[in-house]
């Protein structure tokens, strides 16, 4: 077999292969949207976690594969809202409300927002849509309200290292009447291991509100096993 034979049959099976992928590209885009797609452009991509369908000339993307296997090589690598990253930099978050020191006495409650990105977060957070997020009871008329709350459903969900984590404080008015914002605090899991705090209890001042205060909490992050 000859050089130009070898390398005539290396580029047929890169066709095939290139075909197979684009074929199951479509397939899988007509059963998102039930309707046919165009050939060009639709197509799979970081090693089949994202996933690009054209519709009449327009893209749509979706991510595919969510936490399974894109990658083995030097560890494998993870599908990780559509793009295939190193399991070194995915884990597990687990967070404990454990206490506040509040400026004033209030009906104090706590809530905790886990998200998939290091986007900065006003406070306090409007839309809770994107948010893993858990929130403690009520602790009544208190200005040092003690709740050791465990959010016992993070440790179900995959993150990014780059996640961000927020806390947020509230004073409960009842039912007919909006809640006050006490304060909240935000970082990111990436600060967090720069600083060796992981599985510690952190003291977090409170922002974005007139209120002062402190809030204290263990964020403990958990590498995804390789």
């Amino acid at each position: 077999m000859n050089f130009f034979h070898c390398l005539l049959l290396l580029i047929a099976g890169g066709l095939i292969e290139a075909y197979v992928v684009d074929q199951k590209a479509q397939n899988d885009c007509r059963q998102i949207h039930h309707c046919d797609v165009d050939t060009n452009g639709t197509h799979y991509s970081e090693n089949g976690c994202h996933l690009t369908c054209c519709l009449h000339g327009h893209k749509y993307h979706h991510a595919m594969n969510e936490n399974q296997i894109c990658l083995v090589g030097n560890g494998a690598w993870h599908c990780k809202k559509g793009h295939c990253i190193p399991t070194e930099n995915l884990g597990y978050i687990d967070v404990e409300i454990i206490s506040a020191a509040l400026s004033r006495p209030a009906n104090a409650y706590a809530t905790v927002c886990l998200q998939n990105n290091t986007d900065p977060v006003p406070l306090p957070i409007r839309d809770r849509s994107k948010c893993i997020q858990c929130s403690t009871q009520v602790k009544p008329h208190t200005a040092r309200p003690v709740w050791h709350q465990i959010c016992r459903g993070s440790g179900k969900y995959i993150f990014r290292k780059n996640s961000r984590v927020t806390f947020e404080v509230w004073d409960y008015q009842g039912s007919q009447i909006p809640n006050v914002f006490l304060g909240g605090s935000t970082l990111t899991i990436k600060k967090l291991l720069e600083f060796g705090d992981s599985g510690r209890a952190i003291n977090m001042a409170l922002f974005g509100s007139s209120f002062r205060g402190q809030l204290t909490g263990r964020i403990t992050w958990t590498p995804l096993k390789k």
